[in-house]
């Protein structure tokens, strides 16, 4: 089966083409059952707008599919040859059929980017399409999908909040000076067609009040009759402005109509309530020397569309978002295609799993005749559990595997060093000599990669000793890649452990000095690399740390050296065990002023878009646990891999539950690894690293 879409739009077709190929609503139906009566088309769903003509569908084999969607439209629509009709077609299948759809339903594809009307009418010919049973299984799922991206396009991003036309700015415009429109009145002078589009979007937003006045008495009042609103004798306008909060223009006259004296008398007599004046006439029709008037708000045509350039220009910007989103939901509806594929397999083989089964427990019973009833129910019961276990792992969407883990190490000065931490079961500080033999232990797990933390003997305000190239990590480094070469080493870079006072900055007067900190970062990184680090890992929250790290990696030879960025630290309690592993706590204060709001998601995907162009590669979340809708988000969003820190403090929150007796520490610990994988993290840094890489082998 495969999903393809054939069609034709405002950009590939002009009107006369698409008015012709346009599907009536009354032969909705009809159209439908026609579709799917060509031979190899399974499912169908028509969308016809005043802007586009699309056919969607599932057919059992590509290229005999596109013809014979072609052979509908065509058929349909005797007065168009099928040389009229094919230059002006786009055919996409699979993904690209997807993602398509996807775009269109969240306006991407639409004349205006933004728009809301396209999302209606996808769900309007999705409905006529179930009615007539037209879908099935595919389409109804992807259709649904459709909807729901374009949902998320329009609640997660402000594709839509930004006016695009003229006669909206003019509202929106209103909304910024009036915050509420609901009791306002509008007076409308002349008849333009943009004046009057204006006022239907103000009438749509609230407005109830609406005056007219135009040169023509008759017309004026058949537009009032129209917004349900009062008739102004023209002659008598400048007077009822005094009663308007928003007065628009729009004439031919070649003159002022409106001075800068009427709009201070106006404003005297609302005693000095605010006004707002749109002059959307050429010529201007309202004296510029209004802008002069204490409050009164003048705005001409050209104000206007310079305000909708820039929010066109902004459209686009979180279009790019919303692209983003599309790629990321087709992968989830192709991955849910693909278990369609795989499901007449799984079933086989539980049935041929159920026969060898059933075989070799008839062999094996046959030569053990002598067992009790309750020794072969259990025999039984035993082969039942691996056949079901077997099947079990066919079928998990999720799966956890040693290279997902990253192992964090603690590295101090000394031989021969070990010293378990306390708030930290199992974990331990460990010189350099016997931190290579976990090393070489960790890789034989088969877990690609750990990460350093260096505890020095000697600290200071400045965290020197973190940059010292013969420091504490450095020199790690250097051993660990001359005695494990395949396992990759990856350096935290940040002087919270090296400082005196315990902050991830230069502190002075209370304060932490953002740019002098860099600079710190910037020859860490650097002491890292030429030391052998495979990749630094900055976790300070410094502003502009990506950025200059990078640089710093360029300017010394190491261009292609993957920074992890900690893109999202939120400030949190679940670090206290690390800082007590580190001696890192500070000495004064705390590191909420860098760190992240734990209430603010809006602002952790920010930061990691920050990072993600300032030049980071890998994109960070920690904790994990607590943040398991940033980790989704930012794998929705980024398209870098996205690495998870499972805490300290998660960490030892199991151990302690698991001492106590209240959980079952190997379940809990892999139950909440993978629930951070299913959400996203393509790496997770974890404590629990080598005991979750024994369970898996």
């Amino acid at each position: 089966m495969h999903i393809v879409v054939v069609g034709l739009s405002h950009k590939t077709a002009p009107v006369e083409i698409r008015e012709k190929l346009a599907i009536p609503e009354s032969r909705m139906g009809e159209a439908l059952s026609r579709l799917c009566s060509y031979q190899g088309v399974r499912e169908g769903v028509l969308l016809s707008t005043c802007n586009r003509v699309e056919v969607y569908a599932v057919v059992d084999e590509i290229e005999s599919g596109y013809g014979r969607v072609q052979d509908f439209l065509a058929d349909a629509h005797l007065s168009l040859s099928s040389e009229q009709l094919t230059p002006h077609l786009y055919w996409q299948e699979g993904d690209r059929a997807i993602s398509h759809l996807f775009r269109v339903a969240s306006s991407l594809d639409s004349m205006i980017v933004g728009e809301s009307q396209i999302l209606g009418q996808i769900k309007e010919a999705f409905e006529v399409a179930l009615t007539h049973k037209a879908t099935g299984i595919i389409l109804n799922k992807v259709m649904k999908k459709a909807i729901s991206v374009a949902k998320r396009v329009r609640t997660e991003t402000k594709i839509s909040e930004m006016a695009v036309s003229v006669s909206y700015a003019a509202v929106e415009l209103a909304k910024k000076i009036f915050s509420d429109l609901s009791e306002k009145t509008v007076l409308l002078v002349g008849a333009g067609e943009m004046a009057k589009l204006a006022a239907k979007h103000f009438i749509a937003n609230g407005v109830r009040h609406v005056r007219v006045t135009t040169r023509n008495p008759q017309h004026a009042q058949e537009l009032a009759n129209r917004f349900g609103g009062t008739a102004v004798a023209f002659e008598d306008f400048r007077e009822d402005m005094a009663s308007a909060d928003i007065v628009l223009v729009s004439t031919g006259a070649a003159h002022y109509l409106v001075s800068e004296d009427d709009v201070q008398h106006s404003v005297k007599q609302r005693m000095n309530r605010p006004m707002f004046l749109i002059d959307i006439s050429v010529p201007r029709n309202i004296d510029p020397a209004v802008r002069h008037v204490d409050n009164a708000f003048l705005f001409d045509i050209d104000d206007l569309k310079t305000r909708v350039e820039r929010n066109r220009g902004e459209r686009l910007n979180e279009a790019e978002k919303a692209e983003k989103m599309v790629v990321d939901e087709v992968g989830t509806v192709r991955q849910w295609l693909q278990s369609l594929e795989v499901t007449p397999t799984i079933v086989a083989l539980r049935a041929r799993i159920d026969e060898i089964k059933r075989a070799e427990l008839d062999k094996t019973l046959g030569r053990l005749s002598n067992l009790s009833e309750t020794d072969r129910a259990l025999v039984e019961a035993m082969a039942s559990s691996i056949a079901n276990k077997l099947i079990h792992n066919t079928m998990r969407e999720t799966s956890l595997a040693p290279q997902d883990f990253i192992y964090p190490l603690f590295v101090v000065e000394g031989r021969d060093r070990k010293e378990e931490i306390a708030s930290m079961p199992g974990q331990f500080r460990l010189s350099v000599d016997l931190l290579v033999k976990e090393a070489s232990e960790v890789a034989a797990l088969g877990i690609s990669a750990i990460i350093l933390f260096g505890i020095p003997d000697r600290k200071d305000d400045r965290g020197s000793s973190g940059f010292d190239p013969n420091g504490i990590v450095q020199r790690a480094v250097k051993a660990v890649k001359d005695q494990v070469p395949g396992l990759m080493v990856v350096t935290d870079v940040c002087i919270d452990e090296y400082t005196d006072h315990g902050h991830c900055g230069i502190v002075k007067d209370g304060r932490i000095l953002n740019d002098e900190t860099l600079e710190c970062l910037r020859a860490m990184a650097r002491t890292h690399a030429l030391a052998g680090a495979d990749m630094v890992a900055p976790s300070d929250m410094m502003d502009g740390r990506v950025a200059a790290i990078r640089s710093e990696l360029d300017q010394a030879g190491f261009p292609e050296l993957p920074i992890m960025a900690y893109a999202a630290k939120f400030a949190s309690c679940f670090y206290a065990p690390f800082r007590d592993a580190a001696f890192s706590s500070p000495q004064f204060g705390d590191r909420q002023s860098y760190q992240m709001d734990p209430a603010n998601r809006r602002e952790a995907l920010r930061e990691i878009a920050l990072d993600v162009e300032e030049g980071a590669d890998i994109i960070m979340v920690k904790p994990a646990l607590p943040y398991l809708d940033i980790i989704a988000a930012a794998r929705a969003q980024m398209l870098l891999p996205v690495a998870a820190y499972q805490v300290s403090g998660e960490y030892s929150m199991i151990k302690a539950a698991a001492n106590a007796g209240w959980l079952d520490e190997s379940r809990a610990m892999m139950e909440s690894l993978l629930s951070i994988k299913r959400a996203g993290a393509n790496l997770i840094l974890t404590y629990f690293a080598k005991d979750a890489a024994r369970l898996l082998r």
